[in-house]
């Protein structure tokens, strides 16, 4: 979160343009790795598959829906969830746009966050935002 904040400083300072928002930072990096796929747990739910390359029955476990982790924790602690909702939604855009598997299956998805939501460029360490 260090990181975030000395970057957040930095961006303040260089870029008057835009007002970040603080909490969404800090938030969005404390939260990063909740629902990462490498941390969730497989759950004991499981749907047949045939594997493709032999032709086998196997299966894949389902687990926890990480699409929703980060804003289903935050959702669980406000009282007013229709204040928190869009705060909610946006650190969880973050925790999920920050991961490095998601921005290499589709970076222009990423990029295109960003330009939504700019604090995820923060939390993910990308001084000066080429989309300002």
């Amino acid at each position: 979160m260090r990181n975030a904040e000395i970057i957040l400083e930095s961006e303040q300072k260089f870029n008057s343009i835009y007002t970040y928002d603080v909490a969404l930072v800090r938030s969005g990096a404390l939260m990063h790795d909740v629902g990462d796929n490498k941390y969730a747990l497989p759950g004991r739910c499981h749907i047949p598959m045939i594997r493709s390359s032999d032709m086998t029955l196997t299966h894949r476990y389902v687990g926890e829906d990480v699409t929703r982790m980060v804003y289903d924790m935050i959702m669980s602690v406000v009282e007013n969830e229709a204040e928190y909702h869009t705060f909610a939604t946006k650190v969880q855009a973050i925790a999920t746009g920050v991961s490095y598997t998601a921005e290499l299956a589709n970076p222009e998805k990423v990029k295109d966050l960003i330009k939504q939501i700019p604090e995820l460029a923060i939390v993910q360490v990308r001084p000066h935002p080429p989309f300002l």
